[in-house]
């Protein structure tokens, strides 16, 4: 009879270590899934702001050099902008889903100066450059945050 119920205690031991252990596999893997996620968000974000600002860049240096675009060059940049405005909207309507609140209204502030309508070419451009360059770096400051590794108290030793 003793024999059985140390068994019995042995059993359950290894059941409850096996469950906590598929436990904490569990929740550390959902994690790392949701950090990649929020990874690939900050990155194709940046990227499109980076996309926005060579756009800006392009327009204001061939304004101040005093340079004429060619046609293609200037459907080339639309197109740049164009993708570059639609998945920066995009990521402002993931809002707060995916990224902290200082960035969501960062996105969604560039957004709505994005519609505004200046009295000059010119204006249009560097108003752009500016709150694309203010959004960006709202974007890179917070992503050191909001993407660092949290340590658990299994990783303090």
């Amino acid at each position: 009879m003793d024999i059985v119920l140390e068994l019995i205690k042995l059993g359950s031991v290894g059941v409850l270590a096996g469950a906590f252990a598929s436990l904490m596999a569990n929740r550390d893997h959902r994690q790392q899934k949701w950090w990649e996620l929020r990874i690939q968000a900050y990155k194709e974000v940046i990227e499109a702001l980076s996309e926005l600002l060579q756009y800006f860049d392009t327009y204001l240096n061939a304004t101040v050099a005093k340079e004429k675009l060619t046609e293609d060059q200037k459907n080339e940049l639309l197109d740049i902008r164009k993708n570059g405005f639609q998945r920066v909207r995009r990521a402002a309507d993931a809002g707060a889903f995916m990224f902290s609140t200082e960035v969501e209204d960062a996105l969604n502030e560039l957004v709505s100066e994005s519609n505004i309508s200046y009295l000059t070419f010119y204006d249009q451009i560097y108003e752009g450059w500016a709150s694309t360059r203010k959004c960006l770096d709202v974007l890179v400051k917070c992503s050191k945050n909001d993407l660092q590794l949290k340590s658990t108290f299994i990783d303090q030793g």
